[in-house]
């Protein structure tokens, strides 16, 4: 192809602009996920914050494990964290925000529970209520809007609040509600739920003397 006929098609200042501009939209992306990335850490800071000083004055009592519908993450971590903590003073109770009732687990929950020794085929969902919230210890959610719900029960009880993403190895303080999602990001959510299910397993052991 001609250089001229090139020049007049595809100009040089033509490449600089969009070569520019490329460069802009680049930076301006980096720069997002770079302050959306502290943002998170600084949210998971908080509910660290938060969950330290809960465990800090709790005594071996009642746990009660809560998620928006009581039908995915509070039953199975409600489950998992019984069997870890058996022996103790321990005991654990699950309920949810979300007013209907009576509500069995999904297949999909249920079969990748069982991987876990889990068993939510018998579960059926219970909305929480304010005697639980006082008669609980510890205060164990899921996310942010888990945390919102609970402030409109109680102030008291924000001051057992247990974050288990805290304990997990994630840089996001949230546990997603996998409701919904498909059977690949369920386990992801599951295994990132049990991973945090551990963590504070162990932590909890140590103020069971």
């Amino acid at each position: 192809m001609p250089r001229a006929y090139w020049s007049k098609t595809f100009p040089k200042s033509n490449f600089k602009s969009i070569f520019g501009l490329k460069i802009s939209k680049l930076l301006s992306r980096v720069k997002r996920s770079v302050s959306k990335r502290l943002s998170h850490l600084g949210y998971l800071a908080g509910a660290r914050e938060e969950s330290a000083r809960s465990l800090d004055r709790a005594v071996p009592g009642t746990i009660l494990v809560l998620c928006y519908g009581n039908i995915y993450r509070s039953p199975f971590a409600a489950n998992r964290l019984a069997a870890l903590l058996v022996n103790t003073q321990w005991a654990v109770k699950s309920a949810g925000f979300f007013h209907k009732e009576n509500r069995s687990c999904v297949n999909d929950m249920v079969e990748l529970a069982k991987s876990y020794d889990v068993n939510l085929e018998d579960h059926r969902s219970k909305k929480v209520s304010t005697a639980a919230l006082d008669e609980a210890e510890l205060i164990v959610i899921m996310d942010s809007a888990n945390r919102e719900l609970l402030a409109d029960f109680s102030d008291l009880a924000i001051g057992k609040v247990v974050w288990i993403a805290a304990y997990s190895n994630r840089i996001r303080a949230d546990i997603q509600d996998p409701y919904g999602l498909s059977s690949r990001k369920l386990n992801q959510i599951v295994c990132q739920l049990n991973d945090g299910i551990e963590t504070l397993a162990s932590r909890l052991k140590l103020t069971n003397s």
